[in-house]
Protein backbone atom coordinates (compact mmCIF):
# COMPACT_ATOMS: atom_id res chain seq x y z
CA UNK A 1 0.00 0.00 0.00
CA UNK A 2 1.34 3.47 -0.67
CA UNK A 3 2.11 6.15 1.69
CA UNK A 4 -0.46 8.65 1.47
CA UNK A 5 0.89 12.33 0.35
CA UNK A 6 -1.03 15.61 1.43
CA UNK A 7 0.37 18.45 -0.99
CA UNK A 8 0.66 22.45 0.98
CA UNK A 9 1.08 24.78 -1.51
CA UNK A 10 1.12 28.75 -0.26
CA UNK A 11 2.37 31.90 -1.60
CA UNK A 12 2.28 35.42 0.10
CA UNK A 13 1.28 38.68 -2.07
CA UNK A 14 5.23 39.46 -1.47
CA UNK A 15 7.07 36.25 -2.55
CA UNK A 16 7.01 37.39 -6.02
CA UNK A 17 10.01 35.80 -6.48
CA UNK A 18 8.51 32.10 -5.02
CA UNK A 19 6.54 30.38 -7.46
CA UNK A 20 3.04 30.30 -7.94
CA UNK A 21 0.87 27.34 -6.12
CA UNK A 22 0.24 25.55 -9.28
CA UNK A 23 4.24 25.83 -10.21
CA UNK A 24 4.28 24.34 -6.72
CA UNK A 25 1.80 21.68 -6.89
CA UNK A 26 3.45 20.35 -9.87
CA UNK A 27 6.86 19.82 -8.50
CA UNK A 28 5.16 18.03 -5.41
CA UNK A 29 3.28 15.68 -7.42
CA UNK A 30 6.28 14.99 -9.34
CA UNK A 31 8.05 14.38 -6.22
CA UNK A 32 5.39 12.01 -5.19
CA UNK A 33 5.34 10.22 -8.28
CA UNK A 34 9.27 9.63 -7.89
CA UNK A 35 8.46 8.20 -3.91
CA UNK A 36 5.82 6.61 -4.43
CA UNK A 37 3.18 8.17 -2.79
CA UNK A 38 -0.56 8.57 -3.03
CA UNK A 39 -1.38 12.30 -3.58
CA UNK A 40 -5.11 12.08 -1.07
CA UNK A 41 -5.28 15.72 -0.32
CA UNK A 42 -3.82 19.05 -1.49
CA UNK A 43 -4.52 22.41 0.47
CA UNK A 44 -3.61 25.71 -1.12
CA UNK A 45 -2.86 29.28 0.30
CA UNK A 46 -2.89 31.84 -2.38
CA UNK A 47 -2.06 35.34 -1.31
CA UNK A 48 -1.77 34.90 2.26
CA UNK A 49 1.45 35.45 4.72
CA UNK A 50 2.80 32.77 7.34
CA UNK A 51 4.36 35.50 9.13
CA UNK A 52 2.35 38.62 9.83
CA UNK A 53 0.94 37.89 13.55
CA UNK A 54 -3.00 37.51 12.62
CA UNK A 55 -3.37 36.40 9.45
CA UNK A 56 -5.01 32.88 8.85
CA UNK A 57 -4.73 30.26 6.49
CA UNK A 58 -7.60 28.83 6.09
CA UNK A 59 -6.11 25.94 3.73
CA UNK A 60 -3.08 25.35 6.50
CA UNK A 61 -5.79 24.74 9.23
CA UNK A 62 -7.98 22.80 7.48
CA UNK A 63 -4.33 20.62 6.84
CA UNK A 64 -3.41 20.31 10.42
CA UNK A 65 -6.99 19.18 11.41
CA UNK A 66 -7.16 16.41 8.79
CA UNK A 67 -3.54 15.46 9.69
CA UNK A 68 -5.11 15.15 13.23
CA UNK A 69 -7.44 13.00 12.40
CA UNK A 70 -5.27 10.63 10.21
CA UNK A 71 -5.86 11.59 6.59
CA UNK A 72 -2.33 10.81 5.20
CA UNK A 73 1.22 10.19 6.06
CA UNK A 74 3.31 12.35 4.16
CA UNK A 75 3.43 16.13 4.11
CA UNK A 76 4.52 17.27 0.84
CA UNK A 77 6.04 20.71 0.21
CA UNK A 78 8.69 22.31 -1.96
CA UNK A 79 10.06 23.72 1.22
CA UNK A 80 9.47 23.93 4.83
CA UNK A 81 8.80 28.23 4.48
CA UNK A 82 5.72 27.41 2.50
CA UNK A 83 4.62 25.35 5.79
CA UNK A 84 5.52 28.38 8.14
CA UNK A 85 7.92 31.06 8.68
CA UNK A 86 6.81 31.41 12.64
CA UNK A 87 9.41 31.32 15.36
CA UNK A 88 7.78 28.92 17.07
CA UNK A 89 5.12 27.33 14.53
CA UNK A 90 7.99 24.46 12.99
CA UNK A 91 8.43 23.34 15.98
CA UNK A 92 4.42 23.25 17.20
CA UNK A 93 3.87 21.60 13.66
CA UNK A 94 6.94 19.06 13.95
CA UNK A 95 5.11 17.77 16.89
CA UNK A 96 1.84 17.07 16.20
CA UNK A 97 3.10 15.06 13.02
CA UNK A 98 5.21 13.01 15.72
CA UNK A 99 2.55 12.56 17.66
CA UNK A 100 0.57 10.76 14.62
CA UNK A 101 3.30 9.59 12.71
CA UNK A 102 3.40 11.45 9.80
CA UNK A 103 6.62 12.69 7.90
CA UNK A 104 7.48 15.87 6.09
CA UNK A 105 9.33 15.49 2.28
CA UNK A 106 9.88 18.57 0.97
CA UNK A 107 11.57 19.35 -2.65
CA UNK A 108 14.32 21.68 -1.10
CA UNK A 109 15.02 19.84 2.26
CA UNK A 110 14.19 16.47 1.70
CA UNK A 111 12.45 13.84 3.72
CA UNK A 112 12.46 14.80 7.76
CA UNK A 113 10.75 10.99 9.76
CA UNK A 114 10.24 12.24 13.07
CA UNK A 115 9.94 8.73 14.48
CA UNK A 116 13.13 7.61 13.18
CA UNK A 117 14.96 11.08 12.43
CA UNK A 118 16.90 11.78 15.93
CA UNK A 119 17.74 15.58 14.40
CA UNK A 120 15.14 15.97 12.76
CA UNK A 121 13.43 18.20 15.51
CA UNK A 122 16.94 20.45 15.24
CA UNK A 123 16.63 20.73 11.50
CA UNK A 124 13.22 21.87 11.58
CA UNK A 125 13.87 24.30 14.31
CA UNK A 126 17.20 25.72 12.33
CA UNK A 127 15.64 26.02 9.03
CA UNK A 128 12.42 28.00 11.09
CA UNK A 129 14.88 30.44 12.60
CA UNK A 130 16.25 30.72 8.98
CA UNK A 131 13.13 31.08 7.83
CA UNK A 132 12.29 33.90 10.92
CA UNK A 133 15.56 35.76 10.04
CA UNK A 134 14.75 36.44 6.28
CA UNK A 135 10.88 37.81 7.25
CA UNK A 136 12.55 39.84 9.31
CA UNK A 137 14.69 40.99 6.40
CA UNK A 138 11.83 40.96 3.71
CA UNK A 139 10.34 43.58 6.50
CA UNK A 140 13.20 45.87 6.17
CA UNK A 141 13.46 45.43 2.39
CA UNK A 142 10.11 46.46 2.49
CA UNK A 143 10.58 49.61 4.35
CA UNK A 144 13.56 50.44 2.44
CA UNK A 145 11.18 49.86 -0.92
CA UNK A 146 8.37 52.14 0.62
CA UNK A 147 11.25 54.82 1.23
CA UNK A 148 12.11 54.41 -2.63
CA UNK A 149 8.23 54.93 -3.67
CA UNK A 150 8.06 57.97 -1.97
CA UNK A 151 11.07 59.75 -3.33
CA UNK A 152 9.67 58.19 -6.85
CA UNK A 153 6.55 59.77 -6.09
CA UNK A 154 4.83 56.73 -6.19
CA UNK A 155 2.12 55.55 -3.74
CA UNK A 156 2.45 52.61 -1.03
CA UNK A 157 -0.20 50.58 0.28
CA UNK A 158 -3.32 51.60 2.24
CA UNK A 159 -6.65 52.31 1.67
CA UNK A 160 -8.27 54.18 -1.38
CA UNK A 161 -7.83 57.54 -0.95
CA UNK A 162 -11.05 59.78 -1.65
CA UNK A 163 -10.38 60.53 -5.36
CA UNK A 164 -8.77 57.97 -6.43
CA UNK A 165 -8.89 54.42 -7.58
CA UNK A 166 -7.43 51.16 -5.48
CA UNK A 167 -4.04 51.38 -7.40
CA UNK A 168 -3.68 55.04 -5.37
CA UNK A 169 -2.76 56.41 -9.03
CA UNK A 170 -5.52 56.94 -11.15
CA UNK A 171 -7.99 59.13 -10.59
CA UNK A 172 -11.58 58.28 -9.75
CA UNK A 173 -13.49 60.75 -11.97
CA UNK A 174 -16.35 61.80 -10.03
CA UNK A 175 -14.48 61.90 -6.65
CA UNK A 176 -11.61 64.07 -8.19
CA UNK A 177 -14.65 66.44 -9.84
CA UNK A 178 -15.91 67.24 -6.02
CA UNK A 179 -12.55 67.53 -4.59
CA UNK A 180 -12.12 70.89 -7.51
CA UNK A 181 -15.42 71.77 -6.71
CA UNK A 182 -15.11 71.58 -3.22
CA UNK A 183 -11.82 74.17 -3.50
CA UNK A 184 -13.24 76.19 -6.03
CA UNK A 185 -15.91 77.04 -2.91
CA UNK A 186 -13.07 77.56 -0.71
CA UNK A 187 -11.44 79.99 -3.05
CA UNK A 188 -14.37 81.74 -4.13
CA UNK A 189 -15.00 82.78 -0.10
CA UNK A 190 -17.32 79.87 1.08
CA UNK A 191 -16.97 77.62 4.13
CA UNK A 192 -16.08 73.70 4.63
CA UNK A 193 -19.38 73.58 6.33
CA UNK A 194 -21.05 74.80 3.39
CA UNK A 195 -19.22 72.04 1.00
CA UNK A 196 -19.55 68.86 3.97
CA UNK A 197 -23.48 70.49 4.32
CA UNK A 198 -23.84 69.90 0.63
CA UNK A 199 -21.63 66.54 0.55
CA UNK A 200 -23.89 64.78 2.99
CA UNK A 201 -26.80 66.04 1.52
CA UNK A 202 -26.13 64.86 -1.92
CA UNK A 203 -24.89 61.28 -0.68
CA UNK A 204 -20.93 62.07 -1.35
CA UNK A 205 -19.06 59.45 0.54
CA UNK A 206 -15.80 59.18 1.91
CA UNK A 207 -14.18 56.23 0.28
CA UNK A 208 -14.25 53.70 3.21
CA UNK A 209 -17.95 53.99 3.74
CA UNK A 210 -18.32 53.93 -0.71
CA UNK A 211 -16.63 50.84 -0.69
CA UNK A 212 -18.17 49.17 2.61
CA UNK A 213 -21.04 47.34 0.31
CA UNK A 214 -18.28 45.94 -2.07
CA UNK A 215 -16.14 45.30 1.23
CA UNK A 216 -18.81 43.86 3.11
CA UNK A 217 -19.95 41.28 0.47
CA UNK A 218 -16.19 40.15 -0.08
CA UNK A 219 -16.06 39.24 3.60
CA UNK A 220 -19.43 38.01 4.00
CA UNK A 221 -18.40 35.11 0.99
CA UNK A 222 -14.48 34.79 3.50
CA UNK A 223 -16.91 33.71 6.63
CA UNK A 224 -19.09 31.62 4.73
CA UNK A 225 -16.29 29.49 3.29
CA UNK A 226 -14.45 29.41 6.95
CA UNK A 227 -17.89 28.04 7.90
CA UNK A 228 -18.61 25.83 5.46
CA UNK A 229 -15.10 23.85 5.82
CA UNK A 230 -15.28 24.14 10.02
CA UNK A 231 -12.92 27.00 10.31
CA UNK A 232 -13.83 29.50 13.47
CA UNK A 233 -14.80 33.08 12.63
CA UNK A 234 -12.23 35.32 14.62
CA UNK A 235 -14.02 38.05 16.79
CA UNK A 236 -12.03 40.52 14.29
CA UNK A 237 -13.23 39.65 11.50
CA UNK A 238 -17.25 39.59 13.09
CA UNK A 239 -16.01 43.25 14.08
CA UNK A 240 -15.60 43.93 11.13
CA UNK A 241 -17.85 42.47 9.39
CA UNK A 242 -20.63 44.49 11.79
CA UNK A 243 -18.85 47.39 11.44
CA UNK A 244 -18.98 47.46 7.53
CA UNK A 245 -22.48 46.43 7.99
CA UNK A 246 -23.01 49.53 9.86
CA UNK A 247 -21.14 51.41 7.31
CA UNK A 248 -23.08 49.67 4.12
CA UNK A 249 -26.65 50.49 5.66
CA UNK A 250 -26.42 53.67 6.98
CA UNK A 251 -23.04 55.74 6.24
CA UNK A 252 -22.51 58.69 8.31
CA UNK A 253 -20.99 60.57 5.52
CA UNK A 254 -18.20 63.57 6.22
CA UNK A 255 -17.51 65.09 9.56
CA UNK A 256 -15.60 68.27 9.76
CA UNK A 257 -12.68 67.04 11.09
CA UNK A 258 -12.40 64.28 7.66
CA UNK A 259 -13.77 67.25 5.41
CA UNK A 260 -10.54 69.64 6.53
CA UNK A 261 -8.10 66.61 6.26
CA UNK A 262 -9.30 65.62 2.65
CA UNK A 263 -8.32 69.76 1.54
CA UNK A 264 -5.03 69.72 3.01
CA UNK A 265 -4.28 66.62 1.76
CA UNK A 266 -0.43 67.10 0.17
CA UNK A 267 -1.08 64.28 -2.57
CA UNK A 268 -4.30 66.49 -4.55
CA UNK A 269 -1.46 69.07 -5.54
CA UNK A 270 0.79 66.71 -6.81
CA UNK A 271 3.13 66.42 -3.51
CA UNK A 272 4.29 64.11 -1.63
CA UNK A 273 4.56 63.87 2.17
CA UNK A 274 5.77 61.77 4.96
CA UNK A 275 5.54 61.94 8.43
CA UNK A 276 3.93 65.42 8.00
CA UNK A 277 6.96 67.01 5.95
CA UNK A 278 6.27 67.92 2.06
CA UNK A 279 8.96 66.05 0.45
CA UNK A 280 11.12 68.64 -1.60
CA UNK A 281 11.39 67.99 -5.11
CA UNK A 282 9.07 64.98 -5.38
CA UNK A 283 6.15 64.95 -7.82
CA UNK A 284 3.23 62.55 -7.13
CA UNK A 285 2.44 59.89 -9.98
Amino acid sequence: MKPRAAIYCRISESDLHVDKPENQLRDCKRLCDEAGYEVVATYRDDGVSAYKKGVVRPQYERMKEELAAGAFDVLVAVAQDRLTREKWEPYLLAQTCDEHGVRWHTVAEGVIDFETDTMGGVRVGFTGSQNTAESQNKSRRATAANAHRRAAGLPISGPRPFGFEVDRIRHRQDEADEIRWAYSVILGGGSLYAVLKEWNARGVLPSTQADAPDALARLSTEISRREEIGLAVTPAMEKRRARLAMLAEEPPGWSYATLQQLLRRARNAALVEYDGQVMDDVIAA
